[in-house]
């Protein structure tokens, strides 16, 4: 999937094209069973913290360097097709997560012809869940209805 242009709409309805620069992968289908979600944490490089002490804390800025040095800690590894595999079931997601927008980190996206990162997320809406790509610098990842995606331990 790496390499893959992939076209979605902006807010206002127009055409934005995203290429696949990350892709973790993975199987055809997931289980509800086998994957939580939790709120993420991020290293304040300000502060110098060590991502295992207790100093390690959520922020409201923060550098793309920060997700990926906290993915790696908490082994992200959902992606794209995942959320695409939780759409084919979405009736089977708990209505609890439905106040909740889900993020699946283990695919990374590029704006063609500019440096814009975007994650593929699911938000719940009217009609069900949603599939969208948010740019990284448009999220407030200190406020509580962010979700990570995860394989549970």
């Amino acid at each position: 999937m790496v390499g893959e242009i992939i076209e979605g709409m902006t807010r206002r309805g127009k055409k934005n094209y995203l290429e696949v620069i990350t892709d973790i992968g993975g199987p055809e289908e997931i289980s509800i069973d086998s994957i939580e979600i939790f709120f993420p944490k991020f290293l304040n490089r300000n502060r110098g913290a060590n991502p295992l002490s207790p100093e390690y804390v959520s922020v409201k800025s923060y550098c793309a360097v920060d997700l990926r040095d906290h993915l790696r800690i908490v082994d992200m590894n959902l992606g794209l097709c995942h959320a695409e595999c939780l759409l084919k079931i979405q009736g089977r997601i708990p209505d609890k997560w439905r106040e909740y927008k889900l993020y699946f980190p283990g695919t990374i996206l590029r704006r063609v012809g500019g440096n814009d990162l975007f994650m593929p997320r699911l938000w719940w809406g009217h009609n069900g869940w949603t599939l969208q790509y948010v740019p990284f610098w448009q999220q407030t990842w200190s406020q509580d209805f962010h979700r990570f995606v995860h394989w549970k331990k």
